[in-house]
C-alpha cells in the first residue's frame, strides 16, 4: 500500500485519458472488450498457484521452477487457442479490428504470465517496494511510448502497445529480481500439492472474474463498440481504489497474517489500521473525482467522450465501498475458509449478472444504475463477513471509518458552496479540485494522531525473507 502503487495506478489512469485525446470510444471499446479474454487465459493458467506460492511453507526451488516452465507452457497454449477463435469471437460480435488488436493483446498475456511466478516470490519475501517500483517503471514507460505513438496517429494500436511494453518490462525485472528463486524445471508432478492448494482460490478468482466482466461482454455484445467503451473507460476510473490500495493491501495482509504470530487483538489492530488506512484514502478521492469530473469531460474531452460525466458519479462511490469489502476474501483466506469464499463469490457473480441484464433492458445507463444498487448490496454485506470472521466490534470498525466520513463530507460540503457560488471561472473544474483537497487535507490534519497511530500498527509487522530450499 506504497506511494509508488498509487503512482503506478495515478499513472496508468492518466495515460488512459491523454489516449482518449487521440482515440475514439469505439477503438477503446476494441480494448476494453478483448481485455476479458486476456485476463482469463492468466487466470486459467495461474490455477490458483501464486497465492499458494506465497503462503505454502517449505517450498523447494525446484518446485518453484516448476511451478514456473508449466505457468508458461500453459499460457502459450491457452494464448494459441484464443487467436485460432479470434475470428470466430469476431463474426459473433461484429466488431471491425477485433482480431488484430486481440491477437496482438494475447501475445501480451504470454509476457503477463511470464512474470506471475518471479512477482509471487517477491511478495512473498514482503519485498513489496521491489513490486511497487517495478510495476511503476514499466508502466511510465510503456506509457510514454503508448502517448507518442497515438500522437502519431497509431490509433488502438497505441493501447495495445501500452500492454505489450508494460508486460516486457515487467517479465524481465521481476525474472532478474528473483532470479535467486527461479530455475528450469519440467517437474511438473511437483506442482500437484500448489494446485491443490489453490484450487478453491482459482475457483473464486474465475467467479469473481465473470462478475466483474461479464458486464463489459454484454455491452459490447448488446451495444456496441462505442458504448464499451465509454462504460471502460468509466470503469477504470472506478477501479483506481481497488488497483491502487486494496489489491496490494491484499497481498501485504495475508502474507503477514498468514504467517502468524499474532494474538487476537494485534491481528485486529492490523485488519482495522487496513481498513481505516484504505478508506481515509479512497472514499474522499472517489467522492472528489465523481464531484470534478463532470466539468473536466465537457471541458476536455471530445463530445463523443462527454457521456463518461453521467456514468462515472454512479460508479466512483460504488468503487470507494467495494475498495473495504473486496478484504473479505483476505480474511476468509486466513481463516482458511476458501470455500465459503467460493461460495460468497458465486453469490456475487450471479446476483450482478442478473443486474447487467436486467438493467441493460434501459440502455448503458441502466445497466450502470442496476450495477450500482446491486454491487453497493454486495458490498456492505463482504463488509459484514469481515466483521463476522475477524471478530472484529463493530464500533472499533466505526471509528476507524470517521476520518473517511468526514473528509467526504467535507469534499461534498466544498462542492456545494462552489456551485453556489456566482462567479463563473474560465476553468472551473481546476478551482474546485483545489478547494476539495485543501478542504480534506484539512480534515486529515485533525485526525493525525489516529493516522500515525495506524502506521505503527502496519509498520510493526514482521517481514521475513521467504523460505527456498
Amino acid at each position: 500500500m506504497s506511494a509508488l502503487s498509487i503512482f503506478r495506478s495515478a499513472a496508468q489512469l492518466g495515460i488512459n485519458v491523454l489516449l482518449a485525446f487521440f482515440i475514439d470510444p469505439s477503438e477503446y471499446g476494441l480494448v476494453a472488450f478483448s481485455t476479458p479474454f486476456i485476463v482469463l487465459i492468466s487466470m486459467l493458467t495461474d490455477l490458483g498457484m501464486s497465492s499458494a506460492l506465497v503462503r505454502i511453507e517449505g517450498l523447494e526451488r525446484k518446485t518453484v521452477g516448476a511451478a514456473f516452465t508449466l505457468l508458461i507452457s500453459l499460457g502459450a497454449a491457452f494464448a494459441l487457442v484464443l487467436v485460432v477463435c479470434t475470428p470466430f469471437i469476431a463474426m459473433g460480435v461484429k466488431m471491425p479490428g477485433l482480431p488484430g488488436v486481440l491477437s496482438g493483446m494475447t501475445f501480451g498475456a504470454i509476457l503477463s504470465i511470464t512474470a506471475i511466478v518471479p512477482r509471487a516470490m517477491l511478495e512473498r519475501a514482503l519485498d513489496y517496494s521491489k513490486i511497487a517500483l517495478t510495476e511503476s517503471l514499466a508502466v511510465a514507460v510503456a506509457g510514454v511510448s503508448a502517448v507518442l505513438l497515438a500522437a502519431s496517429g497509431a490509433g488502438v494500436w497505441a493501447l495495445v502497445s501500452f500492454m505489450i511494453i508494460t508486460n516486457a518490462l515487467r517479465a524481465i525485472l521481476f525474472c532478474f529480481l528473483a532470479r535467486n528463486w527461479l530455475s528450469i524445471s519440467f517437474e511438473w508432478r511437483r506442482c500437484a500439492g500448489i494446485v491443490t492448494f489453490g484450487g478453491w482460490v482459482l475457483l473464486t478468482n474465475l467467479l469473481t472474474f465473470l462478475a466483474r466482466n461479464f458486464d463489459n461482454l454484454l455491452i459490447g455484445t448488446v451495444l456496441g463498440a462505442a458504448s464499451i467503451g465509454l462504460y471502460g473507460l468509466s470503469y477504470q476510473f472506478m477501479l483506481i481504489p481497488m488497483i491502487a490500495i486494496t489489491w496490494p493491501a491484499s497481498g501485504v495482509l495475508l502474507a503477514t497474517l498468514s504467517r502468524g504470530g499474532y494474538d487476537g487483538p494485534q491481528a485486529e489492530r492490523i485488519i482495522l489500521a487496513t481498513i481505516g488506512v484504505t478508506a481515509t484514502i479512497t472514499f474522499p478521492m472517489m467522492i472528489c473525482l465523481s464531484l470534478v469530473f463532470p466539468d473536466f469531460a465537457n471541458a476536455v474531452l471530445s463530445p463523443k467522450w462527454r457521456e463518461i460525466s453521467e456514468i462515472l458519479p454512479w460508479l466512483a462511490p460504488l468503487g470507494a465501498l467495494q475498495s473495504i469489502s473486496s478484504y473479505n476474501g483476505t480474511v476468509l483466506l486466513v481463516a482458511g475458509r476458501a470455500r465459503a469464499q467460493f461460495v460468497y463469490a458465486v453469490l456475487n457473480t450471479v446476483l450482478t449478472m442478473l443486474a447487467c441484464i436486467i438493467g441493460i433492458q434501459w440502455g448503458l445507463m441502466g445497466m450502470v444504475k442496476a450495477v450500482v444498487i446491486v454491487g453497493t448490496i454486495i458490498s456492505l454485506w463482504f463488509i459484514g463477513v469481515v466483521v463476522s470472521v475477524s471478530r472484529l466490534h463493530w464500533l472499533n470498525l466505526a471509528k476507524a471509518l470517521v476520518p473517511a466520513a468526514c473528509s467526504s463530507a467535507a469534499a461534498i460540503l466544498v462542492a456545494m458552496l462552489f456551485h453556489s457560488w456566482p462567479p463563473h471561472l474560465p476553468a472551473p473544474y481546476v478551482a474546485l479540485a483545489a478547494g476539495l483537497a485543501i478542504a480534506v487535507l484539512a480534515v486529515y490534519a485533525l485526525f493525525l494522531g489516529q493516522l500515525k497511530s495506524w502506521g505503527k500498527a502496519l509498520a510493526s509487522r514482521n517481514s521475513p525473507e521467504p523460505v527456498v530450499a
